[in-house]
């Protein structure tokens, strides 16, 4: 599987859009494959090369990982009505399975590291950040102009209350498009 790489098991996926859900999503799969091209690919190379990995973790468990985990998080409840945007949503819900995938698999320490380089890439600050010049020139294939300028549609604050929280910090609700905290001041 090492010399595959995990675009297979991506473009599998993305193939059952098509019957997922009933269909709703399939519109969605160019930008599912631009998530994991913007975020996933300098997201997984900064974990492996930069974080603390308690137990090592292999490019294939990421990606099962996290397509495990935006499986779930795509789900459409029963009797739900949604009045949403379907990129926005997408969009959010890759960035929280990111989160909860490969961020998932370091230390505490390493969390609040790996966070700013997720709000770098995700705020088209990614250029800015120490680490990515390593990336880049480890990942020619990488369009840093394409990917390096461009934000994400809705992220969520970087203050809850008197405290500055991590991604690591937030859920996110798909039927009502919010990021809302995990642990609430009241």
């Amino acid at each position: 599987t090492r010399n595959v790489g995990w675009r297979p098991l991506r473009n599998v996926w993305l193939w059952g859009l098509d019957e997922f859900e009933g269909g709703i999503l399939a519109e969605q799969k160019e930008a599912f494959e631009e998530f994991f091209e913007w975020l996933f690919l300098p997201a997984m190379y900064y974990v492996q090369n930069r974080c603390r990995v308690p137990t090592p973790v292999t490019d294939m468990e990421m990606i099962a990982s996290i397509l495990r985990l935006l499986t779930c998080l795509l789900r459409v409840p029963e009797g739900a009505e949604f009045n949403w945007d379907t990129r926005k949503v997408c969009e959010c819900s890759f960035l929280k399975a990111l989160v909860w995938s490969v961020g998932a698999v370091i230390d505490g320490e390493s969390r609040v590291h790996f966070d700013k380089y997720v709000k770098a890439l995700c705020t088209g600050a990614s250029g800015e950040h120490e680490a990515h010049p390593d990336f880049l020139n480890k990942n020619r294939a990488y369009d840093q102009e394409q990917w390096g300028a461009r934000g994400c549609m809705l992220m969520p604050d970087n203050y809850v209350g008197p405290h500055e929280v991590t991604l690591f910090d937030w859920g996110f609700d798909p039927v009502k498009c919010v990021w809302y905290p995990w642990i609430s001041n009241d």
